[in-house]
């Protein structure tokens, strides 16, 4: 049976959603069973708590769909953490509808990738760290062979 090649819109599809995935899978990691007070925890002075990372990696999300459907960029209002959580992974969602619809002729993906997602990525990094100096580190994952799938975006 041969093997159907892959259109370029569709590889690119594939790629910005499997990486949207990524940072989900790996953003749920920290963002899960994160133990009280963690949303505020300071790691020190001019260090962003968890929660507003939250809030700034639910604003990449929005953005990213804005610049590929066109718009700018919105302030988003502060939330309790159990919402700000809701508001990321509904966001997330939403973003991959975008991914998997929208033209994607003329849409600037590399400024997609290297702006927004990768800010989101390093977040990620932070959460992770900021769990460690909480006390809370996550556990190990072989991210290589992590169940990570195109649509599954929900923290």
């Amino acid at each position: 049976m041969e093997k159907t090649q892959a259109t370029p819109d569709a590889e690119t599809r594939h790629i910005l959603r499997h990486l949207l995935a990524t940072i989900s899978f790996r953003g749920g990691l920290c963002l899960r069973d994160t133990p009280d007070g963690f949303a505020d925890f300071q790691a020190g002075a001019g260090v962003r708590p968890p929660i507003e990372l939250v809030r700034h990696m639910t604003g990449l999300m929005e953005f990213i769909g804005r610049i590929l459907r066109g718009g700018e960029r919105v302030a988003l209002p502060a939330l309790p953490w159990p919402q700000e959580l809701d508001r990321l992974s509904e966001a997330m969602a939403a973003l991959d509808g975008v991914l998997a619809t929208v033209p994607l002729e003329g849409a600037s993906v590399d400024a997609v990738i290297q702006g927004p997602m990768a800010d989101a990525l390093t977040h990620v990094g932070q959460l992770a760290t900021l769990r460690r100096l909480a006390g809370s580190p996550i556990a190990g994952a072989n991210y290589p062979r992590a169940p990570i799938v195109d649509g599954q975006v929900r923290l």
